[in-house]
C-alpha cells in the first residue's frame, strides 16, 4: 500500500502566481496550528501514528517541545486559544537581535508518510518563519514554511538547513498573500519529499516534488517531523 498523492494544482509554481485568500487574526509574530496529522505506512499497512487537533487545555504526550526559554519566554507555546488551536512563539534574543527557534516535534517511525498541519501566521520581518519541518537535529532539517522576502513579499518557501547555512538555502519560493494556509509534506517512498500547500480554500499546490530524504535520514539520530516557528 503506498500514500496517496494529493491532485496536485501545479509542481514547481512559478513565482509570479499569487493566491488571495482569507487572513485570520493570529497576533503579529505568532503562529497558530491546527489539524495536525502524520500518517505512515509501516508492515504494509497504513494507519494514523499520531493526530492533534490541540483541543485539550494541556499538550499531548506525543510532543517534544525544544527552545530556549532562558530569553525571557515564560513559556514557548500556549493552548489558551479559544478556537483550539496550538499557539507557538520564537523566544527573542535581545542581545543578538534575532530570534531562537521553537519546536513542537514529534518521532517519526517510519520513513513513508503524510505529514499535514494547518498554519497561521503574520510575518512581521524576513527573519520570522513558521511551518511545518523535517528534523534531525538543529543543523540538518528541511523547512516547510512561510515567511517573508527581503522584498517584504509574504512566501511559502522550502528551506535546507545546514551548519554551513544555519538560515538555510531557499530551495523553491513562490509569494502569497495569506496568512492562514495548509501545509503538507509528503514521502510516498522513503526516497524523495514532497512539499505541498493549499491557500485558504485552493488546491493542493507542489513547490517541489524531487527532494531526497537521505539529507535528514542518513545519520545516527532517528528523524522526527513537526512544527516550528522562527
Amino acid at each position: 500500500m503506498r500514500i496517496t498523492l494529493p491532485t496536485l494544482a501545479t509542481i514547481g509554481v512559478a513565482v509570479s502566481v499569487f493566491y488571495a485568500c482569507a487572513n485570520d487574526t493570529t497576533p503579529p509574530g505568532e503562529a497558530t496550528f491546527d489539524n495536525f496529522s502524520l500518517t505512515t505506512i509501516g508492515g504494509g499497512t497504513t494507519e494514523t501514528s499520531f493526530a492533534d487537533q490541540f483541543e485539550s487545555d494541556t499538550l499531548s504526550g506525543g510532543w517534544n517541545i525544544l527552545g530556549d526559554k532562558t530569553l525571557g519566554s515564560d513559556s514557548l507555546f500556549s493552548l489558551s486559544n479559544p478556537d483550539g488551536k496550538l499557539s507557538i512563539h520564537a523566544a527573542k534574543d535581545k542581545k543578538r537581535s534575532i530570534n531562537e527557534p521553537t519546536y513542537a516535534l514529534t518521532d517519526l517511525s517510519e520513513y513513508i508518510f503524510d505529514c499535514r498541519a494547518e498554519v497561521s501566521f503574520k510575518t512581521q520581518d524576513k527573519a520570522e518563519r513558521a511551518g511545518i519541518t523535517l528534523f534531525r537535529d538543529a543543523q540538518h532539517q528541511y523547512q516547510l514554511s512561510t515567511g517573508l522576502m527581503a522584498s517584504g513579499t509574504k512566501t511559502v518557501e522550502i528551506r535546507k538547513i545546514t551548519p554551513a547555512r544555519p538560515d538555510g538555502e531557499i530551495l523553491a519560493c513562490t509569494p502569497v498573500v495569506c496568512d492562514n494556509m495548509e501545509m503538507r509534506l509528503i514521502s510516498p517512498d522513503g526516497n524523495i519529499l514532497i512539499f505541498c500547500y493549499a491557500p485558504d480554500g485552493y488546491a493542493w499546490v507542489a513547490l517541489r516534488d524531487d527532494i531526497s530524504t537521505s539529507y535528514v535520514y542518513d545519520g545516527d539520530r532517528e528523524p522526527k517531523i513537526g512544527l516550528f516557528v522562527n
